[in-house]
């Protein structure tokens, strides 16, 4: 099979015009992503079913006015990801103070983070290298930093992410905080058929960050045990986004503890390392009526499960709640304000560096029959529905 190619398309092919649009195409699995410069953004996947039948899996806009105002669909998030608790954070002795753009919280780097900005871009053999420098005092952020985002589509439908930043001037003495991540909103069923609902999650993580009515965190990491956020062997979403509360609209609006964020918490690791780091499979999705697969490998110490909760419920088809999840693996969310969270500060001569690797595939048959059983014998009630035993999908 030939290997994967990055290609620009011509302005005058695209609606997202005067952003540039670039194609990312895997013939080996049939896997196609289109990015646009604006926000360093996802525009599409496309990929095949079971069947072979090649769809949209993402929920995005056809043009760049529609993007722009778009809640973060695909975009690259910084400098910071998430809710920094009432916009405030203390770093080296100084308080800082950041817009508040999501009720008393700053969310995702503010009114123009990483994701409402034109980036530079240069196309790879198999991917885009995207850079911006985001000067001091961008969205109230301290120091001048170098940004990279660089997406790489390799054989066998694997979208490789790496992220880096680091502190330009080495004479600013200023540290920062960085916390990046993608937005994509999935929708695995292929042309938004069906919602979230009849997607089955397997997230491994043990604890999620509790928040709180707003969702800020509150500093303590739940254990999810016997609990709707267990998805340690998997689920269906359906069943389980009425028990979640997802910040006053039902659904998850969480993040999830890996196992490189617990080993960090209470001091450890490096935020701004993690450049050799392993990376850990965080997360799975199926759609099981197309036999869709998306698993998620990273460095990050966390991620963010959402299920779309506040897209409306009576909004233009398909930007409806539930109808896309995203799995946002980043540092935990308002880490500059905890100290026991693994630290997101950035000094001087230090290197931000985080890897995330999205392959979409489709599951073997055997991997369907074994849930199916499964399932069958918890409705039975042959075994716990959330207490379950040790089998792994």
């Amino acid at each position: 099979a030939m290997s994967p190619t990055a290609t620009e398309v011509p302005p005058e092919q695209h609606g997202y015009y005067p952003a540039r649009l670039f194609t990312l195409h895997d013939s080996s699995s049939g896997v196609t992503v289109g990015m646009i410069d604006y926000g360093a953004t996802i525009v599409s996947i496309l990929a095949p079913d079971r069947n072979g039948v090649v769809e949209e899996v993402t929920l995005q806009y056809p043009t760049l006015s529609e993007v722009a105002k778009a809640p973060h669909y695909g975009g690259t998030i910084g400098r910071c990801a998430n809710r920094i608790r009432n916009g405030t954070f203390y770093l080296n002795h100084r308080t800082y103070v950041l817009p508040c753009n999501n009720g008393n919280h700053h969310l995702h780097g503010g009114d123009r983070g990483f994701d409402r900005v034109t980036w530079n871009a240069e196309l790879l053999e198999d991917g885009v290298k995207f850079t911006l420098v985001s000067s001091d005092g961008d969205e109230g952020y301290p120091g001048e930093v170098a940004v990279e985002a660089v997406y790489r589509l390799r054989g066998g439908g694997e979208l490789l992410v790496d992220f880096a930043a680091e502190l330009r001037g080495g004479r600013t003495q200023l540290d920062t905080i960085v916390n990046m991540t993608n937005h994509t909103y999935f929708n695995l069923s292929g042309g938004h058929r069906r919602t979230v609902e009849s997607t089955w999650a397997c997230v491994n993580s043990p604890r999620v960050v509790e928040v709180d009515a707003s969702l800020a965190p509150t500093g303590a990491l739940a254990d999810v045990s016997g609990t709707a956020f267990d998805l340690r062997h998997g689920a269906l979403l359906g069943p389980r986004l009425g028990l979640v509360d997802g910040g006053g609209r039902p659904g998850f609006d969480h993040c999830y503890v890996l196992k490189s964020g617990l080993a960090a918490c209470g001091g450890g690791g490096g935020g701004g390392g993690g450049g050799e780091a392993k990376m850990e499979l965080a997360a799975t999705l199926v759609d099981e009526g197309s036999g869709r697969r998306l698993r998620v490998w990273t460095t990050q110490p966390g991620i963010q499960l959402y299920t779309a909760n506040f897209l409306p419920d009576d909004g233009d088809f398909p930007h409806t709640r539930w109808n896309a999840v995203c799995v946002e693996t980043q540092g935990l969310p308002d880490a500059a304000n905890h100290a026991h969270f693994p630290p997101v500060s950035l000094s001087p001569g230090a290197r931000y560096r985080q890897r995330t690797l999205f392959k979409l595939d489709v599951e073997g048959p055997w991997a369907a029959a074994l849930r199916s059983h499964w399932r069958a014998l918890v409705t039975a009630g042959a075994v716990g529905a959330l207490a379950v035993g040790a089998v792994v999908v």
